[in-house]
């Protein structure tokens, strides 16, 4: 996995650790190809399919551990490690996961504390402030506005390293600077993709860095173009 997407997991499993059940809600799905290949250590990971019924029956075995207070039993020898994944609001489940949630924890998207929060964006940001500080902020924004998903930016961290990162590397796959360059001059082939992935800003920004050449924030891409033939 990448490195958004394993931030994600030792999130969850820190939790179980800490309280073995863990209830992750996800309204907006960012994550569910991520809970199809989640892999955590004696954990078992149910998913809301067709209801809420059928999921509370593969969860029964596990709640044999909970008192009707929603509390551990105390002759509890092996605590349940489970996640239950729900591509849902929490606000809209009606509490059929009330049990699990008071013997366990939740974790969802703008929780008040960080160890619970699974916003995607704000993972993001964490991850790009370790390995690209100067284009965390960036980088959150443009999952805030849906522009990037859990996958693409799994694929720029991993080529943070190099000198042509975020949106520019999706577009352009490895090219080099120079070349990414080189070939927004020469074509207008990608200017609807760097529309919509935002990634305009960034090209202008190797351009200045590469040429010495400044533009405009509100430049398109066909001014930009011209700009550099005219350079």
């Amino acid at each position: 996995m990448g490195k958004v997407s394993d931030k994600v997991c030792q999130l969850l499993t820190r939790k179980v650790k800490e309280r073995g059940i863990v209830v992750w809600y996800d309204p907006e799905k960012v994550y569910s190809g991520l809970v199809t290949r989640l892999v955590i250590p004696d954990t078992t990971i149910l998913s809301y399919d067709t209801g809420f019924f059928p999921l509370r029956e593969k969860m029964e075995p596990f709640l044999e551990f909970i008192t009707e207070e929603g509390r551990p039993q105390d002759d509890c020898v092996v605590p349940p490690k489970l996640i239950i994944y729900v591509p849902k609001n929490r606000n809209e489940t009606g509490f059929a996961l009330i049990e699990a949630e008071s013997a366990g924890t939740v974790v969802e998207p703008g929780a008040p504390t960080a160890d619970h929060n699974t916003r995607l964006s704000s993972l993001a940001e964490l991850v790009f402030s370790s390995i690209a500080p100067e284009k965390a902020a960036h980088v959150a924004r443009q999952v805030e506005e849906n522009l990037l998903t859990l996958a693409e930016l799994d694929q720029m961290a991993q080529e943070a390293g190099s000198v042509t990162t975020g949106a520019l590397k999706l577009i352009y796959g490895g090219a080099s600077p120079v070349d990414v360059i080189l070939s927004f001059v020469s074509s207008n082939e990608f200017d609807t993709t760097l529309e919509e992935k935002r990634g305009l800003g960034e090209l202008a920004a190797v351009v200045r860095e590469e040429l010495g050449l400044d533009s405009e924030p509100t430049i398109t891409t066909t001014e930009l173009r011209a700009a550099i033939r005219r350079h």
